[in-house]
């Protein structure tokens, strides 16, 4: 199983090749860092902004080795 160190080193790394190419986001916190109930997935909560607006992304990935599943604005 993937660690909480390593699930958030990873998910930050996905977040920020997944928006290079667009407004580079500034200030990235981390906000929070989930294991869920049957322990499947780690979903990492990073804020950011962009300009004038603050941002919130969770990244997904799979506890069991890391893979990314996915990136959403988890307030939505």
């Amino acid at each position: 199983m993937v660690q909480l160190q390593e699930a958030v080193s990873t998910s930050r790394k996905f977040l920020l090749d997944v928006f290079e190419d667009e407004a580079k986001p500034s200030g990235l916190s981390l906000e929070g860092v989930e294991l869920t109930e049957d322990m499947k997935f780690w979903l990492v909560t990073f804020s950011y902004w962009v300009g004038t607006t603050k941002t919130y992304k969770a990244v997904k990935l799979r506890a069991e080795d890391g893979i990314f599943i996915g990136i959403k604005n988890p307030y939505l």
